[in-house]
């Protein structure tokens, strides 16, 4: 092929090569980063219900540095309970998460056999997660179909988008 007649992507340095690649692709990119990360989330728990805490505690950890992993604010597999409120956890583990000690026991709170393994991401963070992954897929899906979405004023956005979470952060 000549230069004119070949794809935009075999054009320039490796660098820019790369670049035209990612910007071509940044969807599905950014859609699998997201949903690997969610996946990982719930690896952490079936880890540990197969009993390998070697592994599922290094994912604990990852998480460690991006949600605050409450006990009473996470989803749980393989118990008796999806979730726990602070009242239940202070009943089932001695766990009492209004004093400062009691929110570091609340995190450090991986689970047991009984009460089931602590999904590393809190629900909210959880829920980010998971409508950013299925956002992705339906932008993908319209512009799939060559369906045009305009863009939202930024008022907007802050009401829809940030405003929840800020509310839930304070509550």
């Amino acid at each position: 092929l000549s230069d004119s007649n070949r794809p935009a992507f075999q054009h320039g340095t490796p660098v820019e090569r790369f670049m035209i690649m990612v910007s071509s692709n940044w969807l599905a990119i950014f859609s699998s980063l997201v949903g690997a990360y969610v996946v990982a989330a719930f690896t952490a728990p079936i880890l540990m219900a197969l009993e390998l805490p070697e592994i599922g505690s290094k994912l604990y950890q990852i998480y460690w540095h991006t949600c605050h992993q409450f006990a009473h604010r996470s989803w749980f597999l393989f118990g008796v309970a999806p979730v726990y409120s602070a009242p239940q956890l202070l009943i089932l583990t001695g766990i009492n998460t209004i004093s400062p000690a009691g929110l570091w026991e609340a995190k450090e709170f991986l689970g047991n056999h009984a009460l089931g393994w602590k999904v590393p991401l809190c629900q909210r963070d959880l829920a980010i997660y998971c409508s950013l992954f299925a956002s992705g897929i339906v932008y993908s899906m319209l512009r799939s179909r060559d369906i045009q979405i305009s863009s939202v004023p930024w008022l907007v956005y802050l009401l829809v988008g940030i405003a929840p979470i800020g509310v839930d952060g304070f509550t």
